[in-house]
């Protein structure tokens, strides 16, 4: 048995806004990843709408009121209330609430697989700019990230 105090583990501010607590390595999780997040009034759990493609997710609702952006349209997830999202179905959280929004959030598997975008809000809706495609994938770079077609392999730098 491991356990922990959630709001002794380190802090990191994620590129949307909020602040994340990795619980998966404290407690050894190895099928599943788990975070808490604080998302402050109009941040965002994360910068795009996205998708991972082997892992399902689940955000529980600990505090407030979350909105999920999703290609079918927004959906609001209540405190007490949870919300799935299954491999390859983009979502981007957000808090549109005067107060900060607690989530639980829940992958697994633990390996995400690729992650996909499809929109961010500096870039809009993203697509391969050679076959059209209406997600790219992110790969790491030494500077940074490239977007890459999972259709053609055709590499997209936005800077």
């Amino acid at each position: 048995m491991e356990r922990l105090s959630v709001d002794d583990r380190p802090a990191k501010a994620t590129e949307g806004g909020a602040v994340r607590r990795s619980l998966s390595d404290p407690l050894g999780t190895e099928g599943l990843s788990l975070n808490r997040y604080r998302v402050p009034a109009g941040e965002r759990l994360s910068l795009s709408r996205h998708a991972h493609t082997d892992q399902e997710e689940v955000f529980v609702v600990l505090s407030g009121e979350a909105t999920f952006e999703t290609r079918d349209g927004e959906v609001s997830v209540g405190e007490r209330e949870a919300v799935r999202f299954g491999p390859g179905e983009f979502q981007c959280g957000r808090n549109d609430a005067a107060a900060d929004l607690l989530v639980l959030a829940l992958g697994a598997p633990r390996d995400a697989g690729e992650t996909r975008i499809s929109w961010t809000p500096d870039l809009g809706d993203v697509a391969c700019p050679d076959c059209g495609h209406d997600a790219m994938r992110v790969e790491a770079t030494d500077d940074g990230a490239v977007l890459v077609c999972p259709e053609c392999d055709a590499e997209w730098d936005p800077d």
